[in-house]
């Protein structure tokens, strides 16, 4: 049974399309985390139509010019702008973030947004979501742009220029969505995509992670990383039902109880 999700948004946004998407998030989260069902805590999501009114009434003090979440005693919020025409993905996004919180109080920053942005691309089949779609923008960013340094990538914070809404800000999000792209859906990277999320919330630096489970230095890691965005991104498809495996392009994948850290383990 679903948990109660409320959507109060403006004239012009498909409340009902948008609901049934973050319903199907709600249920893929609690199956990632090893839950039979998504908790009864209920979700208002609030969507405002321009960017002006967003961002009058944003409370948050981590609130981002497109969206943002937190939690108070009674319900979660998700409060976000349709203006820039991602409604879809920043839902998804936000909606990651409380999923990620359910399973561990604390990520560093590159994980935590990495993470969200990676899964704010997920399409929902009726047996298996599929992860790892394209997102443009971030792409273009990182074809225009220096990269951040992995000495001050990994030391990213909210209090950082780098997490700033200039260019910087947008730099770091793609920066972080890639590399988790990366570790997520590389064949070179993905087999231990769940010690990276284990290491991370036991408080391992980024360069000891990869490390540890890679014997590679972050700039080794980033010559990889500039290798696989010169080519077609690859999709992973993630079984809807707990151990029951999926098939995207002869390799089988899935969300076991053994996979819990690591939903696109390969089987």
């Amino acid at each position: 049974e679903a948990r109660p999700v409320r959507v109060v948004a403006e004239s012009g946004v498909n409340r009902p399309a948008l609901l049934a998407e973050l319903q199907a998030m709600d249920g893929f989260l609690a199956r990632m985390s090893g839950r039979e069902q998504p908790p009864e805590r209920p979700i208002r999501v609030v969507v405002f139509q321009s960017e002006a009114e967003y961002r009058r009434y944003a409370v948050a003090r981590s609130a981002t010019k497109i969206g943002y979440y937190f939690q108070s005693p009674e319900r979660d919020f998700l409060v976000m702008t349709a203006g820039r025409g991602e409604l879809r993905r920043v839902a998804l996004h936000e909606f990651a973030h409380l999923g990620i919180r359910r399973l561990v109080s604390h990520l560093p920053l590159w994980l935590d947004e990495g993470l969200a942005e990676y899964y704010s691309t997920l399409q929902f089949g009726p047996r298996a979501a599929v992860a790892g779609g394209d997102i443009p923008v971030h792409r273009r960013l990182l074809s225009q742009y220096s990269w951040i340094e992995p000495e001050e990538f990994f030391r990213v914070e909210r209090g950082s220029r780098y997490y700033s809404e200039d260019d910087s800000g947008g730099l770091f999000y793609s920066q972080a969505w890639a590399l988790v792209h990366m570790l997520m859906s590389d064949q070179r990277y993905r087999g231990s995509s769940g010690g990276v999320f284990q290491l991370a919330s036991e408080g391992v630096s980024g360069p000891d992670i990869l490390e540890r489970l890679y014997s590679k230095t972050p700039q080794q890691v980033w010559s990889d990383l500039r290798t696989y965005l010169s080519r077609p991104l690859p999709q992973v498809e993630l079984a809807a039902v707990p151990g029951e495996p999926g098939v995207t392009g002869g390799r089988r994948e899935g969300i076991g109880c053994s996979s819990r850290w690591s939903p696109s383990r390969r089987k």
